[in-house]
């Protein structure tokens, strides 16, 4: 909509619409839409799908779980803002649509950001030092983990998270030994504050992969519980989990921590998520090289 007129309407593309019927569209204030479809490999004839934009792309829809998708006609889901409720319509098991309601067995983390990667290298460079005597003394940086690099300007790789410090010296060539010591300084590395999804970028159809929060870094709360889903339909809980997918493509998975309720029965929760790619097994790939 612009200056209060809508403009024409724009078709969603074969990621969401196929050679079937796609209707009620609804999109949560999360950005997420739902819809009904008899393709996308409905079990029943109308099947409820949600997607969700990647980089300004629509994600391969993914059915709602039983009891929400039967082998009748389902359709017409809404969810209240925050995910605590939810109807549709159905006629399982009637021949006249009724109104159902639901509440998520599973908590929803609409506020979910994309996964940062840890950065732990660094390019460490003095200002305003004067080379020394190039022919009987240069510069030595002491990282504070045990590795050491000559150099005015160098590019050094640290471990982990940590507390260092770091130096500068002046080294005489002959003996090794430090002449002087040009500048010292602190550096606290620390993990991005972040739930964190530790698992392989790339894996295989049919591969156990395995999935841990071992290095979630949160401060603002005690977490009580992790919760994942692996962006295929399948959902689990726990610090750590194991999936197996079983179709080529590229998923979308979350991993989201809650804190213990309090004494109103409000929780924290803090969300990530992050791409993995599926791709063929390496037998059949070499099937399809040869």
């Amino acid at each position: 909509m612009q200056n209060g007129t809508w403009g024409p309407p724009e078709n969603l593309g074969p990621i969401i619409n196929t050679e079937g019927n796609e209707y009620f569209p609804f999109i949560h204030s999360t950005g997420r839409l739902y819809f009904s479809s008899d393709e996308h490999g409905s079990i029943g004839r109308l099947d409820i799908f949600y997607s969700e934009k990647v980089n300004g792309e629509w994600h391969k829809p993914i059915a709602m779980e039983p009891p929400i998708n039967t082998r009748y006609n389902d359709f017409g889901l809404i969810i209240d803002p925050f995910k605590k409720t939810g109807m549709f319509s159905s006629d399982r098991g009637r021949s006249s649509d009724d109104i159902f309601t639901f509440t998520p067995l599973y908590p929803m983390f609409e506020n979910s950001q994309p996964q940062e990667e840890n950065n732990y290298c660094y390019v460490l460079y003095e200002e305003g030092a004067v080379n020394p005597d190039t022919s009987m003394l240069e510069y030595e940086w002491s990282f504070g983990d045990g590795k050491k690099k000559r150099g005015l300007e160098v590019e050094h790789c640290f471990n982990g998270p940590g507390d260092y410090t770091l130096e500068l010296n002046v080294i005489d060539k002959l003996t090794g030994e430090v002449f002087y010591t040009q500048a010292t300084y602190p550096l606290l590395i620390e993990d991005v504050k972040q739930v964190y999804i530790n698992c392989p970028d790339t894996v295989e159809v049919g591969q156990e992969v395995r999935f841990d929060a071992r290095k979630t870094n949160i401060t603002d709360f005690d977490i009580y519980r992790y919760y994942w889903d692996f962006g295929d339909g399948r959902k689990t809980r726990g610090t750590e989990a194991t999936h197996i997918y079983t179709t080529i493509g590229t998923y979308i998975v979350q991993l989201g921590a809650v804190s213990r309720e309090d004494r109103d029965g409000n929780t924290q929760q803090s969300g990530v998520y992050k791409s993995i790619e599926v791709v063929g097994s390496s037998r059949q790939r070499g099937r399809r090289g040869n």
